[in-house]
């Protein structure tokens, strides 16, 4: 929601608030942060025919594209060269030129973005918690971010949870995790608090840095790819294994069926 509004907003607008350059620069911290970190914490894989799984990754990676243009290709830099050769008629997308690296401090890159998480997670729980806590409980099956974290125990967050919480006894080893228990809640908004001030310690480096910046992304969505690819080849290589053995299964009943018939007839 917030790379879209930067989107929509007018040129204009930019150049005469000079507050709304402090909310790109949260926009691209929490975009180069926290959001694009889950890709890889989620293990987003980029799974053409699946529309949750590209869902799930364009949801994460959109933000973080937009940031990229606004920081490395601003209003005043000319238009593609490329596109220009090839006679294309388009350019990349224009941004206002983002404010120059020796004047972004820890403020607008670290105590902004967190100060806007934290406004997420209150809201985030009045809307689980309050407003719609009533349609949860009659539906086990609907689905939340707590909920997902809680059920899907091979998820990185989850392992990683579990394992801190053990190894310092705030968790019994055969204790199970419940997203309807007020323990869990805390236990989980707590870590999703350090997973965000954590993933935004490369942000300074990722604004200050092109050629970092850049090779990190290529470097997450080089892990999606290759999560789809291992995930295209586990699928057909069970659903191979599956025909095999149907084949298998097939001949095997057609010739006790014929020894049947043959012993009959003897």
């Amino acid at each position: 929601m917030l790379t879209i509004v930067q989107v929509l907003l007018p040129e204009s607008i930019y150049t005469s608030n000079a507050w709304l350059k402090q909310y790109c620069i949260v926009v691209f911290a929490l975009s180069s942060g926290p959001l694009v970190w889950a890709i890889i914490a989620w293990k987003n894989r980029l799974v053409f025919h699946d529309i949750d799984k590209v869902t799930s990754l364009a949801i994460h990676s959109f933000p973080v594209g937009v940031s990229y243009l606004w920081r490395w290709t601003p209003m005043s830099q000319p238009a593609d060269a490329i596109s220009e050769l090839l006679g294309l008629g388009w350019s990349p997308v224009k941004f206002p030129v983002p404010p120059s690296a020796d004047t972004v401090g820890l403020w607008e890159l670290y105590a902004l973005p967190l100060l806007v998480y934290s406004i997420w997670q209150i809201l985030y729980y009045w809307k689980t918690e309050v407003l719609d806590l009533s349609r949860l409980n009659a539906d086990p099956e609907l689905q939340t971010s707590l909920r997902w974290l809680v059920r899907d125990t091979r998820n990185a967050m989850n392992v990683m949870v579990r394992r801190v919480l053990t190894a310092t006894g705030f968790l019994r080893r055969d204790e199970a995790l419940n997203a309807a228990h007020l323990k869990t809640k805390i236990i989980f908004m707590v870590a999703q608090l350090i997973y965000t001030f954590l993933t935004l310690l490369p942000v300074w480096l990722m604004y200050n840095n092109f050629y970092f910046h850049t090779c990190f992304l290529l470097g997450v969505f080089s892990i999606s790819t290759y999560n789809g690819a291992e995930f295209y080849i586990q699928n057909f290589s069970e659903k191979y294994q599956q025909q095999i053995n149907s084949k298998t299964q097939s001949k095997s009943n057609s010739q006790g069926a014929r020894g049947f018939f043959s012993s009959e007839t003897g």
